[in-house]
């Protein structure tokens, strides 16, 4: 499953403690397309075909101190694991 997407960081600042965190994130669209932006959402939600199906969205959260190759392959393991779920998602409508 090819994936677009996109990824962020955000800090959390607590009283006692601070967090910097990365985010990978993405869309599915019905017709099995991916996304990381709401204006592609936006277009699929104008379609009669679509609109009524929505969207669902993954993101996955890590520490930043978890190197960016180890990340990676976090993202890999959780999207195998999802991957009966997505493509259950992703197959609502035929392109």
């Amino acid at each position: 499953m090819r994936i677009s997407g996109m990824e962020y960081e955000y800090s959390k600042m607590g009283e006692e403690q601070s967090s910097h965190i990365s985010v990978c994130d993405f869309m599915l669209l019905p017709d099995g397309k991916t996304c990381g932006d709401m204006d592609t959402v936006d277009s699929a939600a104008k379609s009669y075909r679509t609109r009524y199906f929505g969207a669902a969205q993954v993101q996955l959260e890590c520490d930043v101190s978890i190197p960016a190759s180890e990340r990676d392959e976090i993202f890999k393991m959780v999207l195998q694991a999802a991957k009966p779920i997505l493509k259950s998602i992703g197959t609502g409508v035929s392109s």
